[in-house]
């Protein structure tokens, strides 16, 4: 069990542990996203942004829902090895090569894995979450955050919440992005990882 740097302290054996676990590879996972964000393309308009996810080595399963201004989208993603599956709101599956996807399939795994530097986490101390006693970290100092579209950005509140051993189990993060097209963003993202180690198998779509 990794031993907790001193609480105010940067980096340590538990944060070196906690990104170790976020940047496994391979990388066997189940993640729950909940998010909303804002843009200055449409100030005031509250957008959702959910996610779930399995990833499994190089497969993945995801499903991404999107909603905002009374309009909503549900995207599917299924890729087992050298295939891709998609579908939008329940169509009809359309495949492809995973090679094809392989930007923003990436951008989707860079999304989860979230912090790759151990310096970049304090320890603040045991918390009880949900009933489950787990080890709080926090920022200590700037995180970045990638756009999926590409652009840049920063955590401006990130906060991770881990089993003993540096399993990661809840993640409460807020971010300011700028995208590759100068629309700047707001939002708040909460992680919740499960299975972690698996076994998750991921198929082929059957219909």
């Amino acid at each position: 069990t990794p031993v907790p740097s001193t609480a105010g302290e940067s980096g340590g054996e538990l944060a070196e542990a906690v990104v170790a676990a976020l940047n496994a590879e391979p990388l066997i996972v189940h993640v729950e996203q909940t998010g909303t964000v804002e843009t200055s393309q449409a100030p005031g308009v509250v957008i959702s942004a959910d996610g779930s996810y399995d990833f499994s080595g190089d497969d993945l399963r995801v499903v991404l829902s999107i909603g905002g201004a009374g309009q909503s989208i549900e995207t599917e993603i299924i890729v087992v090895g050298d295939t891709t599956w998609v579908r939008s709101d329940g169509g009809a599956w359309e495949s492809g090569s995973t090679a094809e996807f392989g930007d923003t399939l990436g951008a989707m795994t860079a999304a989860i894995r979230l912090v790759s530097d151990a310096d970049d986490l304090r320890h603040v101390g045991t918390e009880v979450i949900d009933g489950r006693e787990l080890q709080h970290l926090t920022a200590a100092g700037t995180i970045p955050y990638a756009p999926a579209s590409g652009g840049s950005g920063q955590y401006d509140v990130f906060d991770i919440y881990v089993e003993d051993d540096g399993t990661p189990v809840l993640v409460r993060t807020a971010y300011s992005a700028e995208d590759a097209n100068g629309i700047e963003a707001t939002g708040e993202t909460d992680f919740v990882f499960s299975e972690y180690g698996g076994p998750i198998v991921i198929e082929p779509p059957v219909d």
